[in-house]
């Protein structure tokens, strides 16, 4: 991986790439309802005071290089492929790509209770969108890795580039402070509704596992920021597993 700048100011930084186009972000504000023309690029942070793209802009476009890697996984050590893909373009057009595969791979039980059929998917979608959404607002694109989101059975984990921004702890996340390391990215991704920018998508998460065998957890390094999901399903069978084990060794003699 290369850093090219600091990561608190890279938004701020001239694009090295002046060809791009904007397809992508065009079709989608279309959709939510927002204007996007060369009007609204400086007060976007899309283009600088002379009219020059910023990395901002590059991270919108259909150029841009960034990727999101993901693999899902045969055996809870990761040496196992099944499957692995790599989204590209437009980091909006990444969102909805990466979500649609992962929704692919959230395999849904049904249960039936009476006349009802009663879904429990392993994964919350609100929780894979919230999860998808902070890797992708969060890291520091000023590295040139990829977000890297890994499945098994037993979990789906997101791990993105760039640790907590400087003066925060894991502690201070749990308590819904936000603090972006990217601003003009998470305020577009706010217009078009896709994110609050309070800080709540980590606080939803942890109230939509409240109620889980297992709890989500968060791994920091100075340069990663690891999220990872517990499959539901795969934890309420061991659960239930487990208490059958132990009733039966209840009524041993």
């Amino acid at each position: 991986m290369s850093k090219d700048t600091k990561g608190d100011v890279y938004e701020d930084k001239r694009s090295l790439l002046q060809d791009i186009t904007f397809n992508q972000a065009r079709e989608t504000c279309k959709e939510k309802g927002v204007t996007l023309g060369k009007e609204q690029y400086l007060r976007l942070g899309i283009s600088d005071l002379s009219g020059l793209y910023t990395n901002v802009g590059l991270l919108l476009s259909d150029q841009c290089k960034h990727t999101i890697k993901v693999a899902v996984f045969a055996d809870e050590a990761k040496t196992l492929i099944r499957d692995i893909k790599e989204f590209k373009g437009s980091v909006l057009k990444q969102l909805v790509d990466t979500y649609s595969y992962l929704m692919l791979c959230n395999q849904n039980r049904s249960q039936i209770n009476g006349l009802n059929r009663i879904d429990h998917y392993d994964y919350p979608e609100v929780a894979i969108r919230e999860a998808l959404l902070n890797a992708i607002v969060h890291r520091d694109y000023a590295y040139s890795g990829s977000i890297i989101i890994n499945i098994t059975d037993k979990q789906m984990e997101y791990i993105s580039i760039g640790g907590l921004v400087s003066g925060l702890t894991l502690a201070d996340i749990g308590t819904g402070i936000s603090q972006p390391r990217n601003h003009y990215l998470v305020d577009f991704f706010h217009r078009l509704g896709f994110i609050e920018a309070y800080g709540t998508g980590v606080q939803k998460i942890y109230e939509i596992y409240t109620d889980s065998d297992e709890p989500v957890r968060i791994e920091v390094t100075p340069n990663t920021f690891k999220m990872i999901l517990p499959n539901k399903n795969e934890s309420k069978r061991k659960r239930l597993d487990f208490e059958v084990v132990q009733g039966r060794g209840a009524g041993k003699k």
